[in-house]
Parts: structure tokens; sequence; C-alpha cells
């Protein structure tokens, strides 16, 4: 007993650990090599709170050669293990950043994240992995920010994120678009400026947020080649801004600082 060294699961157990209550703690009997019991059990209840003779009881047949062993194995008391409670989080690595493209007018399905996550525990085997938003949720034109969050058996958690951009595939009217629209500066300070070097007439432009909230709408049904549109009153962050025009659409990303 004194001589106790093992590791479970990370913590380490020594004979200064265990808590022994009761007369056969001390193992300094010698009972002349009688370990026998009443019943085939190994609870304390079950040994004599003395030694007795050598053909007491229930032979021990269970518990190995003893034939070497002093003290007196009655009254046995059970030992309790007394260890620290897990604290140390989890580990997690989140799967790149991810860009995919969809046509006009569609969403795009989120798929399950988890089988990409690297997740380990000092303690769990399987720690649990969680997706939010949750696969199969589907999301716009924009980037949504994905969260995975690692827990283990004790509660302990830790979360990583990455972000998924979704673009939408360029038609011929898109694909003009995207080469005679511009819309600068960026980053910007508040005032920014909409050139449209095409032929087409645009009709309105929608900015939104990262999470997809509309936060202005800007009529162009009578603009000329150049406008300019005003972000002061926005917080700095990326924005998306949708330029529209009868037969086509294209988004523009705008830092404002």
């Amino acid at each position: 007993i004194q001589t106790l060294n093992v590791t479970i699961n990370g913590f380490n157990i020594t004979a200064g650990d265990l808590d022994f209550t009761g007369d056969g703690a001390t193992m300094n009997i010698v009972c002349n090599n009688s370990f026998r019991r009443i019943a085939d059990t190994d609870t304390g209840a079950d040994f004599p709170n003395s030694c007795l003779a050598s053909d007491y009881g229930t032979a021990n047949t269970d518990i190995g050669d003893v034939s070497g062993a002093l003290g007196c194995l009655s009254a046995r008391a059970e030992a309790i293990v007394i260890v620290g409670v897990d604290t140390t989080d989890p580990t997690v690595t989140c799967p790149d950043d991810e860009t995919v493209a969809i046509p006009s007018g569609t969403q795009f399905t989120l798929p399950d994240y988890t089988p990409s996550v690297t997740a380990a525990d000092n303690c769990t085997l399987v720690p649990d992995v969680a997706q939010s938003p949750v696969a199969g949720t589907q999301v716009g034109v924009g980037v949504t920010e994905i969260t995975i969050t690692v827990t283990d058996d004790a509660g302990n958690d830790v979360t990583c994120t990455f972000n998924v951009t979704v673009d939408e595939l360029l038609g011929v009217e898109d694909t003009t678009l995207e080469k005679g629209i511009l819309l600068f500066p960026s980053p910007t300070t508040g005032i920014i400026t909409l050139r449209n070097n095409t032929a087409l007439a645009l009709t309105s432009a929608i900015v939104t947020d990262v999470n997809g909230r509309i936060i202005n709408t800007f009529n162009l049904s009578e603009a000329g080649a150049t406008s300019t549109l005003s972000l002061e009153s926005l917080a700095a962050g990326l924005y998306f801004v949708k330029i529209t025009t009868e037969e086509a659409s294209i988004v523009k990303r705008i830092v404002k600082k």
C-alpha cells in the first residue's frame, strides 16, 4: 500500500490519496495466514473483527496467494480515492475559412462541419462537438460566422470560429456589372463613390451587415454615371452593398473605419 503509485486518466494516485477507516486499516496483526470470511463478498461486514482459526468461514479463493502476507484482513474498510476535479479545457482547431458560389436568388445550406474539427481533451476520450448555426441552416450572400464548441464530460468547454463566404455565380449581365461598377474607397470613413461604367440603368443599392440585416437602401433610379452614398452613421465593420439593375445585380464589399 505504501508504494502505491498509479496514473488513471491523467490523475496520479499514491498511498497518500487513500483514506482508510476501520480496524483492518493498520494491517499490523498477525493472523497466521487466516484470510477467511463469512460469505462470498468483499464487504467488511463479511469478515470477522478478530483473527480466527484457519478453517473459519469461507475460504478466500479469489484473493490469490496470501501465504506470505502479514496482518489481519478482518473488518476491512473500503479505500476512498480522493482525486481532483478536472478543470482543464479541451483543445479545438476549426476548419479554414470557406468561400462558396451559388446561383443568383438562391441560398446556401450549411453542411455539418464537425467532422472537419480537430478536438481533444486530457480526460474525455471523445468530447462533444457542436456547431452554430447548425447544419442545414440556409444562409444568403455574404459572410456567415460558424462557431464550434467542444465540451468534455466535466463541463469544460472551448470555442473557435471560422467564416463561410457565399458569393453569387455571375451571368453575362453580372459579369458586365462586376467589371463596370466601381465602389470606392474601401476602407472608407463614411462617404463612398459609386461609378457606373456600363450601359445598364441602376435601380437600387442595398447595404447589409455581416449577419444579412438590411442597414440602408438607396434609390438609384435617377442616378447618373457617378453617385455618392453615405455610410457615416454606421459603426465600424464590414458591410455588403448589393447594386441592382433591372437585369442583374452585384455585391460589393465595403469596410467602414
